[in-house]
């Protein structure tokens, strides 16, 4: 039997819906997920038996489907299609995140999401970042992520300031490094500072703490001081993180 997801981009999507894929395969599915270009590396760090990255503009198995881009779930004795990118959280009742509606849509429970995403680490192109960088062994620092969006519509919320004396080590593009390869970087720093974005999803796999995450916008003049509560994607990060941003399970904050 085939699955045929469609969810090209977005990597913290990708990641997050691992436990989707991984579930599909023990009841039998071989998966087939097409990548946006953008994201085809994808493949050398996530591996799994059945699970097949390819990328949407090559051709592959019912490619025919995936370029309908039909909203519809779609399934039959030997296939099945999970429209996976077009879930919006409108479709159920009281949903504020499209993440949790993902998981909602398969009727799955998404709690322990994290326990099913395993990557490979190349430690070879984690090193040489860190050298380019500048990093020294034991050198204490902060890591600040103030970017998001997939390339090239990207933003920056340029109002994150870190909250000590630390050098700070900036996340930025360049033509040659993958998302993974700042592990290494990330997991040194004395404190992260991010946005949400994909890295939190691979934070949360590899089990940080000293996490504060802020929000997505590109306003001037912005001053986070105190923490919000009961954001809404904090069940699915970390209870021991700190979170800066205004939309709560129950709506935005006044």
């Amino acid at each position: 039997m085939k699955c045929l997801i469609r969810q090209p981009a977005g990597l913290g999507d990708i990641i997050f819906c691992q436990k989707i894929a991984k579930n599909l395969v023990d009841s039998g599915y071989d998966v087939i997920w097409p990548l946006a270009k953008h994201y085809s590396y994808v493949k050398d760090y996530i591996i799994c038996p059945k699970i097949s990255f390819v990328i949407e503009t090559d051709d592959f198995p019912h490619k025919d489907v995936y370029v309908r881009d039909t909203q519809n779930f779609i399934q039959t004795d030997d296939f099945l299609y999970l429209p996976l990118q077009r879930v919006n959280h409108l479709m159920f009742e009281n949903e504020k995140s499209m993440m949790i509606a993902k998981y909602k849509y398969c009727q799955m429970n998404y709690d322990d999401w994290s326990s099913y995403v395993s990557f490979n680490r190349n430690k070879e192109r984690e090193e040489h970042l860190k050298n380019f960088l500048g990093i020294k062994n034991g050198e204490k620092y902060n890591f600040i992520n103030n970017l998001y969006g997939t390339p090239p519509h990207t933003a920056r919320n340029e109002n994150i300031i870190s909250k000590n004396n630390f050098k700070n080590i900036y996340m930025n593009i360049y033509d040659w490094d993958h998302i993974f390869d700042w592990l290494s970087v990330i997991e040194s720093a004395e404190e992260i500072y991010t946005v949400e974005t994909s890295l939190c999803y691979l934070m949360k796999c590899i089990g940080l703490k000293n996490v504060s995450v802020y929000e997505r916008v590109s306003d001037k003049n912005l001053k986070y001081e105190i923490p919000s509560k009961n954001y809404l994607h904090q069940p699915i990060f970390s209870n021991d993180w700190k979170y800066y941003i205004q939309i709560t399970k129950d709506g935005f904050n006044k």
